[in-house]
């Protein structure tokens, strides 16, 4: 397999797994739709981890985003097949391929750690210049959660291999035909630092092993839709 170095600049790299879909409200209560939604053991991606290297093979950095400093993110999508792609449209009446196309599946985002909050949607996230940790905050204003709008706040500080399941969800009214639910629910990983990114010159396809949820801390922001 050959490969071609495109950086040797060190930096952060945070991995994150997206098991987010929109559901009808016939399949609003969880028993209904559980069996289609739960999280694979494994996913298919475009990208690799080994040593402190990331492979990326031509298709997934074909579809990267922003520019490369010090903050490699990875996001990768629990629905990814054909098969997938036809039971989110039994739950979605409304279902768009290419919504789902273009919010979820495979991506690679280049940004910058810095004292500011990078913005993943609905999180942010923020290196604390003064005590170095890795801060996770909740975009409440992206996501106009609740009642009331609030400011974002932190949920948790990352720590390198120690991964975190955060689940919220939300009503939809108005911008789309009917009323539809959306769940998002999210593995979020650091990694630690890194040394390069190496583009594959052919395109495998990758597995990814998801954490046991019973090994790793939940962070449920799940409210009871009606």
């Amino acid at each position: 397999m050959t490969e071609s170095k495109i950086n040797s600049k060190p930096f952060h790299v945070i991995q994150i797994f997206s098991n987010s879909y929109y559901y009808d409200k016939e399949y609003k209560e969880f028993e209904t739709r559980k069996d289609w939604v739960k999280w694979k053991t494994e996913i298919l991606s475009t990208t690799q981890i080994k040593d402190k290297t990331i492979l990326v093979n031509k298709h997934g950095y074909q579809n990267h985003e922003g520019v490369l400093d010090n903050l490699v993110i990875l996001l990768d999508s629990n629905f990814y097949t054909e098969e997938d792609e036809v039971l989110l449209s039994k739950l979605d009446s409304n279902y768009n391929r290419y919504t789902y196309n273009k919010r979820e599946k495979q991506r690679l985002i280049f940004s910058a750690l810095s004292f500011r909050k990078i913005d993943l949607g609905v999180f942010k996230v923020r290196k604390n210049e003064n005590t170095q940790e890795i801060e996770l905050f909740f975009h409440w204003n992206y996501w106009n959660a609740g009642i009331n709008k609030k400011g974002d706040f932190k949920l948790y500080n990352l720590e390198i291999n120690k991964p975190v399941n955060i689940k919220t969800d939300k009503k939809i009214d108005g911008e789309r035909k009917k009323r539809t639910f959306l769940e998002n629910n999210y593995i979020i990983e650091y990694k630690g630092v890194f040394e390069k990114i190496e583009i594959l010159k052919d395109n495998p396809v990758f597995y990814k092993k998801t954490p046991f949820l019973e090994d790793i801390k939940e962070i449920n922001l799940m409210k009871h839709l009606k």
